[in-house]
């Protein structure tokens, strides 16, 4: 998806990325 739709969608994914290893590292701390 991100070489298909570009830069735009690109930073999209980059940040769903960032909040999906926050969520893991919540789940690890807790």
């Amino acid at each position: 998806m991100i070489i298909l739709y570009g830069i735009e969608n690109n930073t999209i994914d980059v940040s769903d990325i960032c909040l999906a290893k926050l969520k893991v590292n919540d789940i690890i701390t807790i």
